[in-house]
């Protein structure tokens, strides 16, 4: 069962951090406590000067007096800097490291989550709560915690001396400050619902600017510059609104707070001057106590400012806590690559069947085989679930039923990182991070990628991406802009089947990759790939029946099932959707509608 505690998660970061958070709490609860010695030497030294005896020799008295007690002030004042520095090292530093903690530990989860979360979660939301949200668990840790202990410390410190001074009198100017909780709890829960939906606005905000800047160029392609900005600005609009509730309700609780502290002011010099004159009290004594009334108001002030930030916080945590306690469907057993034993296949779909999450059954009771060196290739109608069985090998996703076997083996028995070392994949819209070519061909390397400069090269002449390289200007050494801008659609393609062949698969998936290369091109690199691996068994997804031919065997997915299997060749002389594809590209060569080269 889940646990309830919204804390779970921050908790053993904090714990790890209870050294720093010891050492502020500290030197806090030493620097308010010499701060009640400030207001009794201003007594003492006025005191002094009301008691002064008449003439020179008096006056002399108490100017040694207070200078004696401006020096004390002065030593205590020096003690309470180093120790500022000390509780702002303890809080801040804690929740810093609290911070960064907490980012890595988000950082790792998302790597290890599996797709179907990130259909959920879009990329706008991840980033709010890698950002505002972290920074706002920051800030309820760091200055959160400091005002909480500062106000009780020097709420509770305060009262001792005042009451010790005149306790009568400090119940009557501290009755208007009775009103502060009922405040504070009655704005705190319209603020907490108020920060649910800012972040929330904030996500839509995040996910806008994303989209935007991630499709500039098809946003500038359909001048929809206009539009987008529009849809910006009604997201920061609404985000802006939101928050100026908030700011609103802050507006609110600020002024009543002064107006309390500014009653209990009044009260303290109706009542506490009438006990001067009187001689009730001394005039040391009354403004000791006015002191202490005016630093005790700032750690009231100071509890509100930090149920806000709890509640921020609390919030904050919330969310994250979406991303820590997401299950990982793709479960890693760990541990060594199991043994195996020799085997005349590479895969082996057992009764395959795939739905996503509760949805309807994507594949049904797919049985297949590929042996060392085979190609099969994979045709069928957009949604007849090509890619969803090309990703099921590598475990990008997990089979609802049935099994998929690797070197005899169920894959869900492999470690992860060793049977991401086995299989390889290829997407139809590749991936490339802003490196240079040399890393990113070398990718799965864990090392610098200049030591496997060979093995990059030899893959990249293999995915016939050699020359390109060695075109562009600083050569491999070129450094990709954003998503490999900087290069075509056909050049990312090889890139990308550099990278995956870099690792040296058993098995190689190939979704559609060479969509955006010429039939020429495409001919040389099978052509390569058969000589330079010729023991890897290929699975190719592809719209094109000459890309097709080049396989082995062909097999045709019809509403998730093999509707025909069998070698081009064969297929083409079946009626059946293989016959019509052909048919179809064919007309559109002849209408010259066909592929550029």
């Amino acid at each position: 069962m889940k646990s309830k505690n919204t804390f779970r998660h921050l908790l053993p970061h904090f714990r790890a951090q209870g050294w720093l958070f010891a050492l502020g709490v500290a030197a806090l609860l030493a620097t308010n406590w010499l701060q009640q010695y400030i207001p009794r030497l201003i007594k003492y030294a006025l005191d002094a000067l009301q008691n002064a005896v008449p003439g020179d020799e008096g006056s002399a008295v108490a100017l040694k007096l207070v200078l004696w007690w401006a020096g004390l002030r002065l030593g205590i004042v020096a003690i309470q800097g180093l120790l500022r520095y000390g509780w702002r090292m303890g809080f801040f530093g804690m929740s810093r490291k609290v911070e960064y903690a907490m980012r890595k530990q988000l950082f790792e989860k998302l790597l290890t989550l599996s797709n179907g979360f990130f259909r959920k979660l879009r990329v706008g939301d991840l980033l709010s709560r890698a950002m505002s949200d972290l920074a706002a668990v920051r800030e309820s840790l760091g200055f959160g915690w400091l005002s909480i202990i500062d106000g009780v410390s020097m709420i509770a410190f305060t009262l001792i001396f005042m009451f010790r001074t005149d306790w009568h009198l400090t119940l009557i100017v501290l009755a208007p400050m009775a009103l502060v909780p009922p405040l504070v709890i009655t704005l705190g829960r319209k603020v907490r619902d108020g920060q649910r939906e800012a972040q929330a606005l904030l996500d839509a905000l995040s996910q806008t600017a994303t989209e935007s800047f991630s499709g500039a160029r098809v946003i500038h392609a359909y001048a929809r510059q206009e539009a987008e900005a529009a849809r910006f600005r009604s997201a920061c609009q609404d985000y802006r609104s939101k928050n100026l509730r908030l700011v609103r309700l802050e507006a609110v609780y600020w002024p009543l707070l002064w107006i309390l502290s500014g009653f209990a002011e009044l009260l303290l010099f109706i009542v506490g001057g009438q006990a001067v004159a009187k001689k009730a009290l001394t005039l040391g004594d009354f403004v000791m106590l006015q002191e202490y009334l005016m630093q005790i108001l700032w750690p009231v002030m100071a509890l509100g400012v930090s149920s806000n930030m709890y509640i921020r916080g609390k919030v904050s945590v919330e969310r994250l806590n979406e991303v820590y306690d997401a299950p990982l469907d793709i479960q890693d057993p760990g541990g060594q690559a199991p043994g195996s034993s020799p085997q005349n296949e590479v895969v082996k779909f057992r009764g395959v069947a795939f739905r996503y999450g509760q949805g309807p059954s994507v594949l049904k009771g797919v049985d297949l085989t590929l042996k060392p060196g085979q190609w099969v290739g994979i045709a069928g109608r957009t949604g007849a679930g090509k890619t969803s069985l090309l990703r099921l090998p590598m475990r990008l996703d997990d089979v609802s039923e049935g099994s998929v076997e690797l070197q005899g083996l169920d894959v869900r028995r492999w470690p992860l990182r060793e049977l991401r070392r086995h299989a390889a994949m290829v997407a139809q819209e590749p991936f490339l991070f802003s490196e240079t070519v040399l890393e990113n061909a070398a990718f799965a390397f864990d090392g610098e990628a200049k030591e496997r400069l060979g093995q990059a090269v030899a893959a990249a002449k293999a995915a016939d991406f050699d020359e390109t390289a060695r075109s562009l200007p600083d050569g491999y050494d070129t450094l990709l802009g954003e998503k490999g801008v900087n290069l075509s659609g056909g050049q990312k393609q090889r890139l990308a089947l550099a990278r995956a062949l870099f690792v040296q698969p058993d098995l190689l998936l190939l979704d559609d990759a060479f969509s955006a290369v010429d039939t020429a091109t495409e001919e040389r690199i099978v052509s390569a790939l058969r000589a330079t691996m010729p023991d890897t068994a290929v699975l190719m997804v592809s719209h094109r029946v000459s890309t097709l031919k080049l396989c082995d065997q062909v097999l045709v997915l019809e509403d998730g099932r093999i509707s025909a299997q069998g070698s081009p060749a064969e297929l083409l002389q079946q009626d059946g959707f293989f016959h019509e594809m052909a048919h179809r590209e064919q007309l559109a060569r002849r209408s010259g509608l066909g592929e550029a080269s």
